[in-house]
């Protein structure tokens, strides 16, 4: 492009036909046009300032020409040439290095800069995005949601702040420091690790200026503010170094968070220059003489030791003491008042909180609007003896001030969501070589640190350490989803900075040495859905590709039967048992994972597995939902808001029932956003695959917060024995002649006796039916916390000679033969194996319409369909069938056809097993 010649330059000459298209034609930058061309010829510097943008970015490109099809004109198409990509990835190192010297507003400008050239690269040009690299934006999925809920949350904190023109200022850095998280993950994706060190050292190199002029200004005794010096230290403490960010805190929260990452590149490179630049900004923060400074850098360098090298723990100690032995006594009392709180600063600070929290009780929903002029216009109704305030000194008080309790939420499900993923993979490599465990140890300790800080003060009030914050949480992100797991055993290469998503239907070729080993967890101590699944699922030939192991519960009746069957089975202690999560089932489990090296571990129910799995490193974790998840529903919808009440009947056999119906009405209603939130969050982080059992379950899962493309359909199954329920007897009864010689009828129920399980609808409606055979009898095989109240149930109806409470047994097999009809009335369930067992045995069935019952039962081809809660209809449908021996018959052959074509324990194993093998090749 010439240079231009004239002094009169016009919004054409300003910007390249490069870039003019795209802008001419642009909704959102054309009035920008229309403004600048109503510009004088005074205005020219103006002009080629606020063009100075769209004029660099136009430099970044090169037009290539293609003749126009059919003839006309020559058309152009931009592309971004090696100088963009040059200044794309560069520029990041420069501002890591100059932003604690250069004003905030230039940061900002710079930054938005970035982000208009990676637009124009990504949607003008072709270059990044034929690397296959997801659009700007594009974050990963375990931080998209917190992040877009926050972003959300900020514009609604801007629109209904108390002073909404000092919010708009406020909303502006927010957006500014939110898209540095997309920004640079998109700019560490197109340089790769090699800019990521180079940003480290950019950013090392500013600290040390930074440092050195500390030194200076402590060396000349600078002068300093009597504000920033506890009365009672004057005489010791004179000078407080600041360097070039006018105050000792704001100096201290920068240096910080830059320490661990000065010692990661000493430790990586072995070069001594980066130790003394660590060493010199340590010297600088010391006579910082902030006491929250040195208690964040001692954590932020204990967690960097821990990740990185737990050797490095001894030589902290050993400074530590150094320290302590070597420091004026000046500075020990100033650090010990830390803890005692006796000095003027902390009970300042103190007194500021304390008028904060009653602040805060008045607005703690919305908040007061973003940026700090909204508190000084309510704090002082609040204030307390006299302690004005500009800021809450909390970060933590004062994201609730501006954005309310639910903006302080959606921050720390941010910040665990990134961090928690970061521990993951830098405990699951251990003391490895690679370069990238390192970098996730030292930016997971100086976020953290920072972090660490913001309980003692707003360590964000001087914007350039929020900055720092969020570019190094942009790299963290970028550092789990590049090089997280690059010293795994996955063959993949890396792809624009993702792995690829292997094709489950490709076959994994597991290494020679040793088949895969599998850890199922289940934390029952009784043989209920999740311990039969896995005593089916582990005697199916598809399993034995794997070596497989069973962690549960060292008494009850679950592990007497896994080790009857010669099962390999690991004993766990009580703090695993009948509990989903517990702080010591997660260290024990731990402990056993990092032990036998997993490389999947099969989670039933227990979130303590899922815990300790994701922190010990394992290669997959697979969870299999059994239930339907809080809350009985019905017809087939158990999410929340899906229950319907029982219809009422007022008469007495009704009232325990609709009792329960109420209470479990209550409970789905009561599934709050935050208990959705909950699921997804561990359901995201803590699983790798998601097993619903039917898709009634899966439906709930989706309903309850579980991401869908994690969620596996598998049915359950059962082993279909060779010879079904002898059918002599049924034809030989018939409906006048129901009290035969040869045996009663019988009607029967399998299952734990609970609330859930209906079995109280099921004695109600046995007593409806011996009115009409009053020779059958009815047998309830299983245990429960309910048996002597369906005991006294029974007694009261009169039914005390008829029902057989047969207790728990092991193998109910005979008994199900025994049976003429099967009744399943529970109020909820996934896919119940007690219905399926009967089935496959040719049994007639009678079950409710809840969660999967329909996928198996069609209502009156393969069986009957009945209004949970219902003893009425209940009732009325099991008489029909012992009404009609034909019809037994024939609803028994076709329920026991569609156990053996869908509902297998050969199908679903082998499903299984392929689920196995696409975690572990994607992996």
């Amino acid at each position: 492009m010439k240079r231009m010649k004239s002094s009169s330059v016009t919004s054409r000459s300003i910007v390249s036909p490069h870039i003019s298209p795209y802008i001419e034609s642009s909704v959102v930058l054309r009035p920008f046009v229309g403004m600048l061309k109503n510009l004088g010829a005074a205005e020219t510097w103006s002009r080629s300032v606020l063009w100075l943008p769209f004029r660099a970015a136009d430099g970044l490109m090169s037009r290539r020409h293609y003749p126009c099809a059919g003839g006309g004109r020559e058309g152009h198409r931009i592309e971004a040439g090696p100088v963009s990509l040059f200044v794309f990835r560069y520029a990041l190192v420069l501002w890591f290095f100059a932003f604690p010297f250069i004003p905030t507003g230039a940061s900002v400008a710079l930054i938005w800069f970035l982000v208009f050239v990676d637009f124009l690269l990504r949607t003008q040009t072709k270059g990044i995005d034929q690397a296959g690299w997801p659009p700007f934006f594009d974050l990963p999925v375990y931080i998209r949601f917190p992040y877009y809920l926050l972003a959300v949350l900020l514009v609604l904190s801007a629109i209904t702040s108390l002073a909404p023109e000092s919010s708009a200022v406020g909303l502006e850095l927010w957006a500014t420091y939110l898209v540095l998280v997309p920004l640079v993950f998109d700019i560490a994706r197109a340089g790769g690790e090699r800019l990521e060190i180079l940003s480290f050292g950019g950013l090392i190199a500013g600290a040390v200026i930074v440092s050195a002029i500390g030194l200076l200004q402590f060396s000349k005794g600078i002068e300093t503010s009597a504000a920033w010096i506890d009365p009672l230290a004057r005489e010791e403490i004179k000078t407080r170094v600041y360097s070039v960010f006018d105050n000792p805190n704001m100096l201290s929260i920068y240096l910080v968070s830059v320490t661990p990452i000065a010692f990661e590149q000493f430790l990586s490179s072995r070069r001594f220059i980066w130790l003394g630049s660590a060493a010199l900004i340590l010297a600088c923060l010391g006579l910082t003489f902030s006491r929250a400074g040195w208690a964040s850098a001692v954590f932020g360098l204990t967690a960097f030791a821990i990740l990185k090298d737990k050797r490095l723990l001894a030589v902290l100690a050993i400074l530590i003491v150094l320290v302590v032995l070597l420091a004026p006594r000046a500075v020990l009392e100033r650090a010990i008042s830390t803890v005692t709180f006796q000095d003027s600063s902390s009970r300042y600070r103190i007194t500021i909180w304390r008028a904060t929290i009653r602040l805060i009780e008045d607005f703690w929903p919305s908040g007061l609007g973003l940026g700090h002029i909204p508190f000084t216009f309510v704090y002082p109704k609040y204030e307390i003896a006299g302690t004005p305030a500009a800021h809450t000194h909390n970060l933590y008080l004062q994201f609730v001030v501006e954005t309310g309790v639910l903006g302080l939420i959606f921050f720390i499900w941010l910040c665990l969501a990134a961090l928690g993923k970061a521990l993951g993979k830098a405990w699951s490599h251990g003391l490895s070589a690679n370069r990238s465990v390192g970098i996730l140890a030292a930016l997971t300790a100086a976020l953290s640190s920072q972090l660490l800080y913001g309980i003692g003060d707003n360590t964000w009030y001087n914007p350039k350490n929020a900055l720092l914050f969020w570019s190094l949480f942009g790299f963290i992100v970028y550092t789990i989803a590049s090089h997280g797991d690059s010293s795994s055993d996955s063959q993949d290469e890396p792809v624009g900075g993702f792995r690829k998503r292997c094709d489950p239907a490709e076959p994994y070729d597991f290494p020679e040495r040793s088949r895969p080993r599998i850890l199922h967890v289940i934390s029952d101590r009784n043989v209920g859905g999740a311990g039969r699944y896995v005593i089916y699922l582990l005697q199916q030939p598809a399993m034995r590709e794997f070596d497989v192991e069973v962690a549960c519960p060292g008494e009850g009746r679950l592990i007497e039967e896994l080790s009857g069957l010669g099962m390999k089975v690991i004993p766990l202690s009580p703090a695993c048992q009948d509990r989903s999560l517990s702080l010591s089932g997660i260290w024990e489990l731990y402990r056993i994972m990092k032990k036998n090296k997993y490389d999947i571990v099969h989670s039933h129910s227990s979130l303590s597995a899922r815990v300790a799995a994701r922190l010990s490193g394992v290669r997959g974790i697979v969870y299999t939902r059994h239930g339907m998840g809080g809350g009985y529903g019905v017809r087939g919808a158990s999410g929340p808001g899906d229950a319907h009440p029982v219809p009422r009947n007022t008469g007495p056999r009704r009232r325990s029932g609709w009792i329960l119906v109420l209470w479990t009405e209550s409970a789905v209603q009561a599934r709050s956003i935050l208990g959705r939130l909950t699921q997804r969050f561990f359901s995201t982080y803590f699983a790798d695959a998601v097993i619903a059992v039917s898709k009634a379950a899966a439906e709930n899962l989706v309903r309850c917060g579980v991401i869908p493309s994690k969620i596996t359909v598998i049915e359950n199954g059962v082993a279909v024995p060779h010879l079904a329920v002898p059918p002599v007897n049924a034809l030989n009864d018939s409906a006048g002649n129901e009290n035969t010689k040869e045996r009663p009828l019988t009607v029967g129920t399998v299952g734990r006796l609970s609330p859930e399980k209906g079995h109280s609808v099921f004695v109600r409606a046995a007593a409806i039916i011996r009115d009409r055979f009053p020779s059958c009898r009815f047998l309830i095989v299983g245990d429960g916390p309910l048996k002597g109240q369906l005991q006294s149930l029974a007694m009261d109806l009169g039914l005390e000679k008829e029902i057989e409470f047969l207790g728990y047994h092991r193998d109910v097999l005979p008994y199900l033969q025994s049976m003429d009809v099967f009744a399943l009335p529970s109020y909820t369930e996934a896919m119940p194996f007690s219905l399926l067992e009967a089935m496959a045995l040719g049994l007639p069935v009678v079950a409710s319409e809840v969660g999967g019952v329909p996928e198996v039962v069609k209502d009156g081809e393969n069986g009957f369909l009945v209004e949970p809660g219902n003893e009425e209809d209940l009732s009325d449908k099991i008489i029909r069938l012992l009404e009609s021996p034909h019809v037994r018959q024939a609803m028994g052959q076709a329920g026991r056809e569609t156990i053996k074509s869908r509902f297998n324990v050969e199908i679903m194993a082998r499903r299984v097993a392929e689920l196995y093998r696409s975690v572990l090749a994607a992996r």
